[in-house]
């Protein structure tokens, strides 16, 4: 129960403290070999980044990440479905049993993404690689990790 209530207040503050700077805000889900699960998705107007915050709850096993995407490119594929491709930088924390994981990963992502109601809503879909190295409960490389993810973004 402590774990719950502790995942809902930290989504919380990173909800209200983004809201108040951000640029773009939405939600994305998704899963894969080497992570995944439900994210808080936001674009800073200062930054060129797109960060994520994301949590996932299995059992005994809780988990937060966090993602900064630098998108080196994002451009028009067709009508109005743009592409994009970047990379970036992941790392999390977890409880599982008696264990503390950490870890940390590079990235690379590619996706697909649309603009609908002048700008206002993005949905998207993105792929990324991320080889990643566990520092905690013991340090090991993950070198086949991907995972895929889609939501949507709100633009203000």
């Amino acid at each position: 129960m402590k774990k719950k209530l502790i995942a809902i207040l930290v989504l919380a503050l990173v909800v209200s403290t983004v809201s108040v700077f951000a640029f773009g805000i939405g939600v994305q889900g998704g899963g894969g070999v080497g992570g995944g699960g439900l994210a808080v998705t936001f674009k800073l107007d200062q930054l060129p980044y797109v960060f994520a915050a994301d949590l996932t709850i299995a059992g005994d096993y809780f988990f937060i990440g966090g993602t900064a995407d630098l998108w080196m490119m994002n451009a028009n594929l067709a009508g109005p479905v743009n592409y994009f491709v970047g990379g970036g930088l992941g790392a999390g924390v977890g409880i599982g049993g008696d264990d503390l994981y950490l870890n940390v990963s590079p990235r690379v992502v590619a996706g697909l993404n649309m603009f609908f109601v002048d700008g206002f809503i993005e949905p998207y879909i993105q792929i990324a690689y991320n080889p990643t190295l566990q520092i905690l409960p013991k340090i090991g490389f993950n070198f086949i990790a991907f995972n895929a993810a889609g939501g949507i973004r709100f633009w203000f």
